[in-house]
């Protein structure tokens, strides 16, 4: 029996979908951040750094959204976490190249206009949304150009490169991000976004400012 612990968030929503899409039965444990229950002994027992996602499987305990998604995903044989080592290599790629480069300056954004604002009462830091939109811009037309050429990021083939880095992205709707200028991107952003397994739980990441 796998539990995840953690409200719906951009991150908990990678394991989650990766659940869905393989068809692993788990449970989700609901931790409610705003009241700061992540921040109790209980909590902090299981992950001292006081962060969701963990994952509890046999009784132990992995934190990390991204390990977390991998270790599930490389629970049973599957198209989504491909054995070829050449085609784990460039789906890793993947999920490094968003990891690094691009996640951070979406969430920046998504955080200051709108998780900061909503929950905490903070003020928008036009600098930093700028400077976070430039780079933002600045990598837009790789990702671009390679969706123009392929379905997913690794091909033909939706792979967990396609799950991370879609929830990697998720908020830039909602952060008033304008990505009108790459429509490969956003045929490939639209059709991950109408997944069964992604549908299951937008619903109830978009009635939460996370």
């Amino acid at each position: 029996m796998i539990t995840l612990y953690g409200c719906t968030t951009l991150r908990v929503l990678k394991p989650l979908i990766v659940a869905e899409e393989l068809s692993i039965h788990y449970e989700q444990r609901y931790v409610d951040l705003v009241a700061g229950e992540h921040r109790q002994p209980a909590y902090l027992a299981i992950n001292a750094q006081g962060r969701i996602p963990v994952l509890e499987h046999e009784g132990r305990f992995l934190s990390e959204s991204n390990a977390i998604a991998r270790y599930m995903a490389d629970m049973t044989e599957n198209t989504l976490y491909p054995r070829d080592p050449w085609t784990r290599g460039e789906m890793e790629q993947w999920i490094a190249y968003f990891s690094y480069h691009v996640e951070r300056n979406f969430v920046n954004v998504f955080f200051s206009r709108v998780a900061g604002p909503k929950l905490f009462a903070l003020k928008t830091d036009e600098g930093l949304v700028n400077d976070c939109l430039a780079a933002i811009q600045k990598e837009m037309p790789y990702i671009e150009g390679h969706l123009a050429k392929n379905d997913y990021l690794c091909g033909k083939d939706f792979t967990l490169a396609d799950v991370i880095a879609f929830c990697d992205v998720l908020g830039f709707e909602a952060a008033k991000i304008d990505l009108s200028a790459y429509p490969s991107f956003l045929r490939w952003y639209e059709s991950i976004k109408h997944r069964d397994s992604v549908k299951k739980h937008t619903p109830e990441l978009l009635a939460s400012p996370f």
